[in-house]
């Protein structure tokens, strides 16, 4: 989904550096979450067992992290302005058709 994205908004010559760019801030994302899993099933669990209300508290600080990340994108998206053409009726105009 966010390929179609990026190439969509971004011009032809800088395609590939942005989808590239892309794929590493999505792995550094998988990694970092991977390592704060395991930190928090760490720190939850006494000795080498792993505690099942751990996974539930590394699940709730994920779906949190998830949640913080939402309203922070949609705080900082940009408004976009009213279309100033919308609601504007364009009447055809004459064929150009010679056949």
């Amino acid at each position: 989904m966010i390929p179609v994205v990026v190439v969509r908004h971004v011009p032809a010559h800088d395609t590939s550096s942005a989808l590239s760019a892309n794929r590493v801030v999505r792995f550094f994302g998988f990694a970092a979450g991977s390592a704060l899993a395991a930190t928090v099933l760490d720190a939850l669990s006494p000795g080498e067992t792993l505690a099942p209300h751990a996974f539930t508290m590394a699940a709730l600080v994920g779906a949190g992290l998830a949640l913080a990340s939402a309203v922070c994108a949609v705080i900082t998206l940009p408004r976009r302005s009213p279309d100033p053409g919308a609601g504007v009726s364009v009447q055809p105009g004459p064929s150009l058709d010679t056949a």
